[in-house]
């Protein structure tokens, strides 16, 4: 997740009683070190992977909600992997 560029569903967050966006950065601070960034690291996020390894991934199923801060990402990741010939559900 990139939150140096606000999506119009991470803008939810700054609404959001439980999952705000100042949570949101707690958790990504927790689960990331310094030495792991998101951004750069496919691993960590499937969403900026290559499309050679886009392909490889089995059929996928999405599950997107409504107020989700994570809902446009879900999104384009699932616009990707439907692009690389991967069946892929939205839900």
């Amino acid at each position: 997740m990139d939150f140096d560029q606000f999506s119009p569903s991470l803008l939810y967050s700054f609404n959001d009683h439980l999952l705000n966006f100042a949570m949101l950065l707690l958790v990504r601070k927790c689960v990331f070190s310094e030495h792991h960034d998101p951004k750069k690291n496919f691993f960590l996020s499937p969403i900026i992977g290559p499309e050679d390894i886009l392909k490889k991934f089995p059929k996928t199923y999405i599950m997107i909600c409504e107020l989700d801060p994570l809902h446009d990402g879900g999104l384009i990741f699932a616009l990707r992997l439907l692009k690389s010939k991967v069946p892929c559900r939205i839900y």
